[in-house]
């Protein structure tokens, strides 16, 4: 399939590229910060703007767990559980960022991190499932995504060939499921000497039918061999203490 919709815009090799603007958490839960970062990403002409969907008590399992991260210049150790609470949001507020979606005129789009998450998700008529470099060999999954008819976004991170066949076949990418595929380094942002752009020369000769696309932060995706398909790039806010 050499073009897909989403969204009301066509995608593939002979068309513009479709750029997505990932605010992923950089919201920090906040509400207001995400309708400025949709804002933002509508004024620099982003076609989409993407995010992540989830509860944190269904993927943090341990509630002891911590993690460290620098933040404004210290270090900081804190509950993984809390950490993800703080920046995820309520079923109505989902509904709210949609709404200022359709009212800026960019498509929202959205990664859900399990299945009650993409549920929402649908209840929201997303135009399309993205699914991170993470989940990309959950076989399983895929399927059960693909279900849904909606067009699939998968980000192939740390994938080799054989696995990246094997997502493909799972989703019924080959029958004709509208499919993007990403290229991905799981580094954000990746070095400049680790964005392996020649990936996509590869993959455009597996697959010279399927729609590309690269997702990262780095120059070059687009002529690299995502020209037409997708290109992902990152929305923030400074923050200040």
């Amino acid at each position: 399939m050499t073009e897909i919709q989403i969204g009301g815009r066509v995608i593939g090799r002979h068309q513009p590229p479709f750029i997505i603007a990932e605010t992923g958490i950089n919201h920090c839960g906040d509400l207001e910060r995400a309708f400025k970062m949709i804002r933002a990403a509508r004024q620099v002409g982003a076609d989409a703007v993407k995010f992540q969907t989830f509860q944190a008590e269904e993927f943090c399992s341990d509630p002891q767990q911590t993690y460290s991260y620098r933040s404004q210049g210290r270090e900081v150790t804190e509950s993984m559980l809390e950490m993800f609470r703080r920046h995820q949001f309520e079923p109505e507020q989902w509904r709210q960022i949609c709404d200022c979606c359709d009212e800026e005129g960019i498509i929202f789009l959205s990664t859900p991190q399990n299945r009650s998450d993409l549920d929402l998700l649908l209840e929201l008529e997303i135009p399309a499932i993205k699914v991170g470099s993470d989940d990309f060999t959950n076989l399983p999954q895929l399927r059960d995504y693909a279900s849904t008819g909606l067009p699939m976004i998968v980000s192939a991170g740390m994938a080799d060939l054989d696995e990246v066949e094997q997502a493909l076949r799972a989703i019924g990418t080959f029958k004709g499921h509208p499919t993007v595929l990403l290229h991905c380094v799981s580094q954000y942002p990746a070095p400049p000497e680790d964005a392996n752009l020649r990936k996509l020369t590869s993959l455009r000769r597996e697959y010279p039918e399927l729609i590309l696309g690269y997702s990262d932060h780095t120059q070059g995706g687009v002529g690299g061999g995502a020209g037409g398909g997708i290109r992902r790039a990152g929305v923030r806010e400074t923050l200040h203490p």
